[in-house]
């Protein structure tokens, strides 16, 4: 309760000036925020990074060297550290893990990504064999690589950037509203799957970037090597654990479903933040956001869309997310979704300039129609599966206030002039 209380100024400091009574308010303040957010501010924090060097034949067979229509392959990586550097990311490491494959063809100059990394980044390289698991495989990976140094593990696409200032710190805060003391989890961006989509062929697993404790991770190896015995690799059950729930087969839900089953199999709960920021989705040919629609586009994160306008130029981080693809900085449209549905499915769309969703109300787009928004029933489903908003307690102190993103966050032209230096001298 004292947490809540305020001080009462000493004689000495009712003499002051009305600022200098000020920044003794906010010393003080900034204190005790220090105190109730240990654990978070202080969190041992590796950042992962998945690369892929390889030519894009599957997703671009036209333009196999490149990320989307205009985008060269090599110029992606650069981007997304970058970014990192310029909203100045709290990590105690950057674990870049780079696959390698002989029998398949790499984009040339990729591999010679730290030429134009600004210095005084802690990035390593991880080389690992390349696996039908991908990214998880390779978070797996960077995980029994480094066991112990790290209290929290961030996975990342390469071509899904960060936006957000305080991306590592709002993680680790919305980890510990999503789970208590002692519980193992996994939070992703958004859930897929059943029990949130209760139409979809497929059990729940993540999408869009993710964090777990080191807790968790050591009670997933344990289960799997301890007590259930298992003598082969985590890729290898992953793959064992997907054959045997009988689910259709898809290039992705190796990936995805796989990983998802591992963890429902360790007793890893699953959690998204969906209740605080959107997760913008990039399907190779166009860019959709259905997560806002997940709440009924009511998630915290608005806050910042509002601060937002308060400044003279669109900040990244008004968009509202803690990442965004890559090509958010090369595209002029998102796609809307009127309904939680994985890139909208049948569900109606409307399509908004980039640089207009951080307008976006507290409500749905116009298009959205009464009778094309999500049910009660299924936002009630993903409310349950969401990490809950912070109330007035001690981690809800710990968000940064919306201000201060703002004014830490570079501005989207910014970002843009980055990634498009990045694009141009891949060109080169």
């Amino acid at each position: 309760k004292a947490e809540w209380c305020y001080s009462i100024p000493t004689t000495s400091q009712m003499h002051l000036p009305a600022a200098a009574r000020q920044l003794l308010a906010d010393d003080e303040a900034n204190s005790h925020r220090k105190q109730s957010c240990q654990g978070i501010s202080d969190a041992r924090i590796a950042y992962i990074i998945s690369a892929n060097p390889f030519v894009r034949e599957c997703h671009n067979p036209k333009h196999p060297l490149q990320n989307g229509r205009n985008l060269p392959g090599a110029s992606v990586l650069p981007i997304h550290i970058r970014m990192i550097a310029a909203l100045h990311i709290r990590l105690l490491a950057l674990l870049v893990c780079m696959p390698n494959d002989y029998t398949k063809s790499e984009i040339p100059g990729y591999r010679q990504f730290g030429k134009r990394i600004p210095g005084g980044l802690p990035i390593e390289v991880l080389q690992v064999q390349n696996n039908s698991l991908g990214s998880y495989g390779m978070f797996l990976h960077a995980f029994a690589s480094t066991r112990g140094r790290f209290d929290y593990y961030i996975m990342a696409e390469e071509d899904y950037v960060p936006s957000n200032p305080y991306v590592t710190d709002e993680l680790v805060r919305i980890y510990k509203l999503a789970f208590q003391e002692g519980e193992h989890g996994m939070l992703a961006g958004v859930l897929q799957g059943r029990p949130v989509e209760r139409l979809s062929r497929f059990p729940l697993h993540a999408e869009g970037s993710h964090i777990m404790s080191a807790a968790s991770l050591d009670h997933l190896y344990d289960h799997t090597y301890t007590k259930v015995g298992w003598k082969g690799s985590m890729a290898d059950r992953m793959l064992f654990l997907r054959n045997k729930s009988a689910t259709p087969c898809s290039y992705f839900n190796f990936i995805q479903v796989g990983f998802g089953l591992l963890l429902a199999d360790a007793g890893i709960a699953s959690r998204d933040w969906v209740s605080q920021y959107r997760m913008p989705y990039w399907d190779h040919d166009k860019m959709y956001d259905w997560t806002a629609a997940a709440t009924n586009f009511s998630f915290a994160a608005l806050e910042l869309t509002h601060q937002a306008f308060e400044t003279n130029e669109p900040k990244l981080a008004a968009q509202g997310a803690l990442f965004v693809p890559v090509q958010w900085f090369f595209e002029k449209e998102v796609s809307v979704c009127c309904q939680p549905i994985d890139v909208c499915g049948q569900a109606r769309r409307c399509k908004v300039s980039v640089l207009d969703l951080a307008g976006l109300e507290q409500s749905p787009p116009s298009c959205c129609t009464a009778d094309s928004l999500p049910s009660h029933r299924d936002l009630k489903v993903r409310r349950l599966m969401s990490a809950p908003r912070a109330k007035r307690d001690a981690l809800s102190r710990c968000a940064p206030k919306p201000a201060d993103v703002i004014r830490r966050s570079i501005s989207i032209h910014e970002a843009r002039r980055i990634a498009w230096d990045e694009a141009n001298f891949a060109r080169m």
